[in-house]
């Protein structure tokens, strides 16, 4: 396997605007001071000029997960409001 990170400093590097959902719920299974890896695998890193693929490479990337209570006070302002929903009952003409 290969592994080479993708880094911003890399001159072909473009990010891809990709976003991997996760669920809270899973993450509050997992045991506190864990690593939790990302692997893509088969990405195309060189074609040749007819757009025929031959490279591929995978990417593995690694994140520490530790969680950290945080507590603040403060106060919550609240407001309350009619808002009509749908379409208006009459219209108005000129």
């Amino acid at each position: 396997m290969i592994r080479k990170p993708l880094t911003p400093e890399a001159p072909d590097a473009r990010p891809l605007g990709i976003k991997f959902p996760i669920s809270l719920s899973v993450l509050a299974d997992l045991p506190d001071k864990t690593t939790i890896g990302l692997f893509i695998y088969d990405i195309v890193t060189k074609t040749d000029a007819a757009g025929n693929v031959t490279e591929k490479q995978n990417f593995e990337w690694y994140y520490n997960l530790e969680t950290q209570l945080v507590q603040d006070s403060g106060f919550v302002r609240s407001t309350q409001m009619d808002v009509p929903i749908g379409p208006p009952r009459y219209e108005r003409r000129k």
